[in-house]
């Protein structure tokens, strides 16, 4: 069974296999958000993306936002999954674990360094599961101010979207319900969009790194080998955090007086939990490619083949 299966226990729904009782929305697109409110501005900087999902006569519209990428991929994953095995259960009384659910799919690496490594879910419009705040002891009393701020401005934003697409009349609108006046912009960036086809799944990755662009397209055949779309969806996570990593250790590991100066700032300790998590996100990967018929466009990523020195300071 492909490694990242035991995370969450999938569900038989393979993509490639035709499925009456339920649907998800294969046309998924994560964005990354930038929103600024008032003239000191409180920044809410997020991915997100929103999904409907229908099983038994269940309607839901679903949010999920988060603090890197491939946290918001994973927990859209999370999402899915629990509404396939039942879809009474975001209308349950009492929900399964979720907070669990995100621990064990979180990258300990973001989880340590990318902190506050945050997730939300709205359902409908209405708050659900979030992790802000969580960490608000390694945080200083400004900082978990601000998550807080920023929290209560998100479940505004989503209770007017109500699953759909921001727009700049939205953050007005849900602004103006808090505090009437205030100024505000809103910028959005495409940063991966997934689509199934008659006999494939594709994930286009949208990767932006010093003002530059570059798309990376991971293409699984599915008309022979069915894959969960909940597989495909970490996989994506895998290959974005991956890509980040091999950047960070790259950067750090390259020679003082190479073009691009050395990120010496970045402690020992950073650097070999990166390495660490480097390393496992590729056998993964490896065994995902041997699971799967996985085609890559325009050719396969350099962060499976650059292989960088360990932290030698």
């Amino acid at each position: 069974m492909f490694q990242n299966d035991a995370r969450i226990g999938y569900s038989a729904h393979p993509i490639g296999q035709t499925s009456v009782a339920s649907t998800v929305a294969i046309n998924l697109i994560f964005s990354r958000d930038k929103t600024l409110i008032g003239d000191e501005p409180l920044e809410i900087r997020s991915n997100r993306t929103t999904f409907v999902l229908s099983k038994g006569g269940i309607v839901e519209a679903v949010a999920a936002r988060g603090h890197t990428l491939a946290g918001t991929v994973r927990m859209t994953a999370i999402l899915m999954q629990a509404f396939l095995r039942n879809e009474d259960v975001f209308r349950e009384s009492t929900p399964p674990d979720f907070l669990a659910a995100w621990e064990r799919a979180a990258s300990p690496y973001e989880d340590t360094y990318l902190n506050p490594n945050w997730v939300s879910a709205h359902i409908n419009g209405v708050p659900y599961f979030d992790t802000i705040g969580q960490n608000s002891h390694q945080r200083t009393p400004l900082e978990a101010e601000q998550d807080l701020a920023m929290g209560e401005m998100i479940d505004a934003i989503e209770k007017v979207a109500r699953g759909g697409d921001l727009s700049d009349a939205i953050i007005r609108d849900a602004v103006d319900r808090i505090t009437p006046g205030r100024s505000t912009r809103h910028e959005t960036q495409t940063a991966v969009v997934l689509t199934e086809s008659r006999d494939n799944t594709k994930c286009a990755i949208l990767e932006r790194s010093a003002g530059s662009k570059r798309s990376v397209s991971l293409t699984v055949m599915t008309d022979k080998t069915p894959i969960l779309l909940m597989t495909l969806l970490f996989a994506a996570a895998d290959v974005i955090e991956l890509t980040n990593l091999t950047g960070l250790i790259t950067r750090a590991n390259r020679p003082t007086g190479a073009k691009s100066a050395p990120s010496s700032d970045i402690p020992p300790a950073q650097l070999l939990t990166a390495t660490n998590r480097r390393r496992n996100l590729l056998d993964v990967m490896r065994g995902f490619e041997k699971a799967y018929m996985a085609r890559y466009r325009p050719d396969r990523p350099k962060c499976f083949e650059i292989i960088p020195p360990p932290p030698s300071r």
